[in-house]
């Protein structure tokens, strides 16, 4: 039975034809079957590159817009009165990153791995999705400090409501709207001339 292989595959492959000894005949099997796999990639029309990287970029615009309606909601959600509710809410900001990234993992070699969107899916998965842990780091930085000078206690609702509103929430807030900016695959322009 035959079956495409994947990036992954191909990836695997490579790897394993660089452990053989050059000139083996194992090698250069490997070496031919995935140059001869390259060539019928390289057969592909530019049209059929264009309409695949355009159903990419759709793919990969639901995923992050998902994101940033689920990081919206969660600051939307988060309790500005109570610090302990605060506090056990914060972790929702990480997850919501890490899912995006893990969703744009599942339509990397299927989607991404060789074709047009391959830059700027690194660049989602790098730089933005460290913007964003980088964004909670510090609003669970806020919220710590708050916990450990006591402010968790009744009484102190007020001030957690105002420290919340003027030192959380505009980090996160802040922080969505430009990785909303900067990461739309809609302004994304492939460059196919490579």
């Amino acid at each position: 039975m035959s079956r495409t292989l994947t990036a992954s595959d191909r990836s695997r492959l490579t790897r394993l034809a660089s452990t053989l000894p050059v000139g083996s005949p194992e090698r250069k099997a490997i070496l031919k079957g995935l140059g001869a796999m390259q060539g019928r990639r390289a057969s592909v029309t530019l049209a059929e590159r264009k309409k695949h990287d355009k159903q990419t970029a759709k793919m990969m615009g639901g995923i992050i817009d998902l994101a940033v309606r689920e990081w919206e909601g969660a600051i939307s959600t988060l309790h500005l009165d109570d610090l302990s509710k605060a506090y056990n809410q914060i972790d929702n900001f990480e997850n919501i990153a890490n899912r995006m990234k893990s969703r744009l993992g599942d339509i990397w070699a299927s989607h991404v791995d060789g074709h047009g969107m391959a830059d700027f899916y690194d660049e989602v998965t790098d730089a933005g999705h460290y913007d964003l842990i980088q964004a909670y780091e510090s609003a669970q930085h806020e919220l710590q400090e708050m916990v450990d000078d006591g402010m968790a206690d009744e009484g102190n609702e007020r001030y957690v409501q105002r420290r919340i509103e003027e030192d959380v929430l505009p980090v996160l807030e802040d922080a969505i709207e430009q990785f909303a900016r900067d990461y739309d695959p809609s302004d994304v322009r492939v460059d196919y001339r490579r």
